[in-house]
């Protein structure tokens, strides 16, 4: 049983929420860190004031994640609909250190993401081809030259270099006063924060819809509004309520390192994505860390399952060695990393199986915010997105790429560990999507074995296979694509919609309903369409 550290703020602060409105609190948050402290600072700024805030140690602290960031805020996102969250956290973060008082140090020299392959330009290529820029956006994405790249870095190794997907005006801010920031502005509008202090229990009650907190003194916070922005602690608070994260526990290595010789100041962050690795400045030092291969990855699954324990990060030994192969190429491209004194460093993080976080309701009246990779610049938006959900009852938009509730029985453990594991060893690899760890799950259709026999490649959506094309010969996919127009233009096609959701409308005004809401003309009897 999770039992609480009392803290002489506590009584005081349980008090001062108690009578504050008939459940006591609108909304109870579990967990400090960026997830939870956004989500805070934006009901309040939706003018919620009765919020509580619960954390474990205090803000910031070195036993979670926050504490360990390198704290890189990017405006560059391959899903155009997961942008406005990262522009809009590179907006609120430029005023909020005005606003707070906290210093967040928020740098903004862009960011570089190299190219030393043609498979890595040609990406970079189309994805500045299909990014959209309006008039007044805070960060543009510009394909550069090699010229350009060494220009603005002068220190890279230009031999190695083909060209750089550069963003600007994002870059990197202190991921530790960032938090306290947030953590500052809910307080100054009204929300509670109460340090050194977790759930004993937690429950729901039917008769009346609210959830039910226990606190370790016999105080019972009653709220309409749960939030588990646990973190690494998700599952241990879900487990209090009968619930389960699908989420891994992983260890990540990192370093502070001086460099051989001096740096040029205001060099953007930069990434490699085909070694994986992220590097920035801190004052005449560098933030260095990066993403294992993936038999180098080592998750904490004793930790998922039998709790976290109180040291969480602080107890993880670092081993700078995982990221050899990261670290050497790093080293060719920047020599300034040659002969360097690196201070290993090592934290644990939560993620899920596609590296997107858990966003939104789990369960009646229980939202989580939870599974952050990228939480710095992605929490200013996602703590506004879930605000404004809890307010308005409504999301703000169809962002299902977060949505919590996209691993129901079909995901199984297993497969949230592999696909984790591959998900963690390959998050800066945009262009491979056919990521085959873990598949195929049990959502197969009835020819799934028809269609691999004769030669089908597969997709993957929420857990199916879908077939995409068909392989002959290793042709190339230009005439894989003008073949089966063809043969669907000219022949017969057959679909298997079995991956895709189903809705039965009946009842009398059943076609009208689906008039006003398709846009193409309801088929008749007999025949299918598509709206």
């Amino acid at each position: 049983m999770i039992r609480l550290r009392q803290s002489p703020a506590l009584r005081s602060a349980i008090a001062q929420t108690r009578f504050s409105s008939t459940q006591n609190a609108f909304a109870v948050i579990v967990g400090g860190g960026m997830a939870g402290s956004s989500c805070a600072y934006h009901l309040t700024q939706r003018n919620i004031k009765d919020v509580v805030l619960l954390e474990k140690e205090h803000v910031a602290s070195p036993t979670a994640t926050s504490f360990h960031s390198p704290g890189l805020v990017s405006a560059a996102h391959p899903a155009h609909r997961y942008k406005p969250i990262l522009a809009y956290s590179c907006e609120l973060y430029s005023k909020l250190e005005k606003e707070s008082g906290e210093p967040i140090h928020f740098n903004r020299p862009g960011t570089l993401r190299l190219a030393t392959n043609a498979t890595r330009l040609a990406e970079f290529k189309k994805y500045t081809a299909r990014d959209y820029y309006k008039e007044g956006d805070v960060c543009k994405t510009t394909l550069l030259t090699p010229d350009q790249v060494q220009e603005l870095v002068p220190h890279l190794n230009r031999n190695e270099i083909l060209g750089g997907l550069y963003t600007s005006n994002d870059g990197f801010v202190n991921s530790k006063g960032l938090n306290k920031a947030f953590v500052n502005g809910a307080k100054s509008r009204g929300a509670t924060v109460v340090n050194q202090t977790i759930p004993d229990f937690i429950r729901y009650d039917k008769s009346t819809g609210e959830w039910l907190v226990g606190l370790g003194d016999g105080s019972l916070i009653k709220t309409r509004n749960l939030i588990n922005a646990g973190g690494i602690w998700a599952n241990d608070i879900a487990r209090l309520s009968g619930h389960s994260i699908p989420m891994i526990i992983v260890e990540h290595q990192y370093a502070v390192i001086k460099p051989s010789e001096h740096l040029k100041e205001g060099l953007p962050a930069i990434i490699d994505h085909d070694s994986t690795f992220y590097v920035r400045q801190s004052g005449d030092e560098l933030l260095f860390g990066g993403f294992e291969m993936i038999d180098r990855v080592k998750i904490r699954e004793d930790w998922y399952k039998n709790g976290v324990p109180k040291d969480g990060s602080v107890s993880i030994v670092p081993d700078f060695s995982r990221l050899s192969r990261a670290y050497e190429r790093a080293k060719e491209l920047l020599p300034a990393l040659k002969d360097a004194k690196v201070d290993a460093r090592a934290a644990v993080f939560s993620m899920t199986p596609d590296g997107y976080p858990l966003v939104g309701p789990f369960d009646k009246n229980y939202w989580v915010s939870t599974g952050f990779l990228d939480g710095v610049s992605s929490a200013g938006g996602l703590g506004k997105y879930l605000a404004d959900w809890i307010v308005d009852g409504e999301p703000p938009a169809e962002l299902f790429d977060t949505d919590a509730s996209r691993y129901d029985g079909w995901a199984d453990r297993k497969f949230i560990v592999d696909k984790g594991v591959e998900t963690y060893s390959m998050f800066y690899n945009w262009s491979y999507t056919d990521r085959l760890a873990a598949r195929p799950t049990d959502r197969i259709s009835g020819v799934y074995g028809l269609l691999k026999k004769q030669g089908a490649q597969f997709g993957y959506r929420n857990g199916w296979e879908v077939a995409q094309y068909f392989n002959i010969d290793d042709e190339e996919m230009l005439p894989t694509l003008e073949r089966e127009y063809q043969m669907v233009t000219n022949r017969c096609g057959v679909i298997d919609m079995s991956w895709k959701g189903k809705i039965e409308v009946k009842g009398p005004d059943a076609q009208e309903l689906l008039e006003y809401a398709v846009c193409g003309e309801v088929p008749h009897l007999g025949k299918i369409g598509s709206g």
